[in-house]
């Protein structure tokens, strides 16, 4: 044998009995003392406290990496080089076999296997098992590879609600394509013509979820099946949320006798004729034997032809209920947890797995039997020096003592400064650094970080913390540092004895003991942020496995969990005014009122509106263009109180939960609030138009032109469509928002503008809301001081002639009676009367 290189590395895929033997170790040993190295940084228990429990690391790590003699034994040494992919075993023939991973084959694992990859998530959180975390339901997940209608591979995992709902857990499983001349071939023939690969699919996936409870039948409840277009490539990934929401059935049945109708969850305008329990073939129209005969166990379903492709399809395949397992669900699940298999006081819940439990555990324990105690951090806040702070987020960190990095282990999120801090750790020392991450408001681009915990080997700890300036490790930006590499880092701690650590965009450094030297970790600053909050508002994450474990800091006139909340002028939504009464303890009562009062208003102004528009639609009231503008409102107003009961009563469902597709809703989020804004903003313009040729009329008598009917139709017809085209961004802002909590999930609709011209689009909509709400008002008040104005001005003008006239009729009158007393004087007074006479004509 040549060597090429100075270790044979090229030579790995050699059989390593020929090597020789002196060469051999070093790979071993190197690989041994890289794995078992510990890097000890040079640090100082802070806080310091007597209530300090030391444990021997070197102990733990013997414990966790245990290299045991065998190892140096060479015979076995050589199954963990032997293959190039797998797990090698050794043989006591002195052989070694290798078993290769499902990407993997060949005698050494030496070869790829063309493949494909499933990536799932199962989310729980908007399906009834968010609120029915029974520990007695038990869901499997049957995963079915499909050529065309041959079944190839099958494989299945299981789910227990009350431990998922809010976590998220991603599971992957790899499906091989066959290594068969025949399927070869066919993958040949799909690779070098373009064309079939564009219109043909023949490989699938079909994801089958079946409910099972205790002493209750198997169910099938959801079905997803998805199409794989990229089949010709070597591998190909699929990667999936499965949103498991409330299941419904095929509203006709097409299928057969024999058959299930099930609607795809993924295409809701498809749907799968499944076969009942033991039937198969076509139409399902053959009833297997062996299944009618009791092939599966009790209560559990028997699907003849669901064993696959690669196992021969020589028995059928039995989907068990919870309280059975085994391959053809004979074998009952022992109970242990009469035993009492659980310490420490823990709770036992039993598997549909052969004799296995599980064990919820008090807080302080963990482990499979609460048979561990947690290490415990108990630390007490006292005396801060902070006069305010919106939020904080602990984060509690292993060192990775091989890469020198930080590590979350834990996190928490608070709106307040905590009294007391306390975390058990499931590990045997307590994690080594915990930060505070101090935040002001939601404008803080960086928080200010502080040092509560540092200790290295430690078991557990308790004691008094205080968050001040002495214990804060600010950037090297507040330092005023400018120009300086980590390399030099060890200056800073050698000319400032005040500073206990600092940090820069990559490393948390700390000082040591006597300030001769810093210990720098790579961190990540940015763990606590997420995107959960409207209106930019700052998202910091609490528990990273609980993904509704967040807090939001939100801007000014902004509120709620989301900051979902807009109380801005014109800015205030309809979720708004009854979010908070829906969610009360009278929430129902609240439900009932508002769909009472709606469908009431419903009524009473079909009825009006009914009357007005037959009154209206007369010929003789249509002459003016006031007749068509009443005709069309109580047309419009009609169909307002529409939009406005329907609007009240999906406020309503989401709000108290009504599980529903979040599709669906999220599109009645944004056309129902769209057309409802809509036709209130036409029923105002043309309240306003009536203003208008009204105060037209009064000031133009003669004016005949604007109230003419071609007129007000041409106005009603520009109006529309500017109302329609002026709140279209309506559509895309208003969205469908969904927060949960452990005990329900709640939804509503809110406008959220985009982040980064968020101030531009509130201005446009407050404009827009004014033009449309405010300046109708406008008009209608302006109309009626004119039509006021000119009555008032018109009935003084008459009150001015009666006047006159009255005035002139007391002259005649005083006149008339002159001349008579005249008449009995005697002649000489004539000559005066008649001069008196003259001077009352002329006046």
């Amino acid at each position: 044998m040549k060597w090429e290189c100075s270790f044979g590395e090229d030579e790995y895929m050699c059989d390593y009995r020929n090597y020789i033997s002196e060469f051999y170790p070093y790979r071993r040993l190197r690989e041994v003392d890289v794995k078992s190295a510990v890097y000890s940084p040079e640090l100082f228990h802070f806080p310091s406290d007597p209530n300090i429990t030391q444990v021997n690391l070197k102990l733990i790590m013997n414990r966790e990496s245990p290299i045991t003699s065998s190892l140096s034994d060479s015979s076995l040494a050589m199954s963990a080089y032997r293959c190039n992919r797998g797990l090698g075993v050794f043989l006591s023939n002195n052989t070694i076999v290798c078993f290769c991973p499902p990407q993997y084959y060949g005698i050494f694992c030496q070869y790829h296997s063309d493949r494909f990859l499933l990536l799932l998530h199962l989310n729980l959180s908007q399906s009834i098992y968010a609120f029915e975390n029974h520990p007695n339901i038990l869901l499997k997940v049957l995963l079915l590879f499909f050529y065309e209608n041959e079944l190839l591979m099958i494989d299945q995992f299981q789910v227990q609600p009350i431990f998922e709902v809010n976590k998220s857990y991603k599971r992957s499983f790899h499906f091989v394509y066959s290594h068969s001349s025949k399927f070869r071939q066919e993958r040949m023939k799909r690779y070098f013509n373009r064309s079939n690969i564009l219109n043909s699919h023949p490989y699938s996936i079909r994801i089958e979820i079946y409910d099972t409870q205790r002493d209750k039948q198997v169910s099938l409840i959801a079905v997803w099946q998805y199409t794989i277009d990229f089949d010709y490539l070597p591998v190909f990934r699929l990667a999936k949320i499965l949103r498991l929401t409330k299941s419904n059935p095929c509203l006709t049945n097409p299928c057969h006798p024999n058959e299930q109708c099930f609607p795809l969850v993924n295409d809701k305008s498809k749907y799968l004729c499944l076969c009942k329990s033991n039937f198969f073939g076509p139409n399902c129209s053959i009833e297997d034997l062996r299944c009618k005969n009791g092939f599966c166990g009790s209560k559990s379903l028997c699907k003849p032809d669901y064993q696959s492709y690669l196992r021969g399809n020589d028995s059928p395949y039995c989907v068990c209920p919870f309280e059975l397992s085994g391959d053809r669900c004979d074998i009952e699940s022992n109970d242990l947890c009469q035993i009492n298999s659980c310490q420490n006081d823990g709770t036992c819940l039993p598997r549909s797995t052969f004799d296995q439990i599980i064990c919820l555990c008090e807080e302080d324990f963990y482990g499979n039997y609460c048979q561990y105690k947690k290490s415990i951090l108990h630390l007490f806040l006292s005396n801060h020096t902070l006069t305010y702070s919106a939020a904080m987020v602990l984060q509690y960190f292993l060192i990775d003592y091989q890469v020198v990095s930080l590590i979350l282990a834990h996190q928490q999120v608070y709106n307040t400064l905590p009294l007391s801090l306390k975390y058990g750790h499931e590990k045997e020392i307590i994690p080594e650094v915990v930060l505070a991450q101090i935040y002001s408001s939601y404008e803080d681009k960086q928080s200010n970080i502080y040092l509560l915990s540092l200790h290295i080997n430690t078991a557990s700890f308790e004691g008094v913390i205080s968050i001040r300036e002495e214990n804060r490790c600010p950037s090297i930006s507040q330092l005023a540092i400018k120009s300086i590499t980590p390399i030099e880092y060890h200056q800073i701690c050698i000319k400032n004895f005040s500073i206990l650590c600092f940090h820069d965009n990559s490393y948390l450094c700390i000082c040591n003991t006597n300030h001769t030297r810093v210990e720098c970790f790579l961190y990540d600053s940015t763990l606590d942020r997420c995107s959960y909050c409207l209106a930019n508002g700052l998202c910091l994450k609490g528990n990273p496995i609980h993904s509704n474990d967040f807090l939001c800091l939100c801007p000014a006139c902004h509120s709620g969990t989301q900051c979902q909340f807009n109380s801005k002028p014109l800015t205030v939504t309809l979720d708004q005014l009854f979010y908070f009464d829906l969610i009360s303890n009278h929430k129902q009562t609240t439900m009932n009122v508002i769909i009472l009062l709606s469908s009431l208003a419903f009524f009473v102004g079909l009825f009006n509106n009914f009357f007005s528009y037959v009154t209206l639609q007369r010929k003789a009231c249509l002459q003016t263009g006031v007749g068509h503008y009443l005709l069309y409102m109580s047309i419009v107003n009609q169909i307002t109180l529409v939009f406005l009961m329907a609007r009240l009563i999906h406020l309503s469902l989401l709000i108290i939960n009504v599980k529903s597709f979040s599709m669906i809703n999220h599109i009645f989020c944004k056309l129902l609030n769209y057309f409802l804004i809509c036709i209130l903003r036409i029923s105002y313009w043309l309240t306003s138009f009536v203003s208008i040729e009204r105060a037209y009329t009064i000031l133009y008598l003669k004016g005949q032109w604007f109230k003419q009917p071609y007129v007000a139709r041409c106005l009603m017809l520009l109006i529309v469509f500017v109302i329609l085209l002026s709140s279209s961004y309506e559509l895309v802002f208003v969205k469908l928002f969904i927060s949960s909590n452990e005990k329900e999930t709640r939804a509503m609709c809110a406008m959220d503008f985009s982040v980064s011209y968020q101030s531009t689009w509130t201005s446009i909509h407050q404009i827009i809301s004014i033009i449309h709400s405010i300046l109708p008002l406008l008009i209608n008040i302006c109309s009626t001081m004119i039509i006021i104005e000119r009555v008032i001005s018109n009935k003084m003008n008459i009150q001015k002639t009666k006047h006159s006239k009255l005035i002139l009729i007391d002259i005649q009158l005083t006149l008339s009676k002159f001349l008579l007393d005249q008449a009995t004087l005697p002649d000489q007074s004539s000559s005066l009367t008649e001069s008196t006479l003259g001077k009352v004509r002329m006046a």
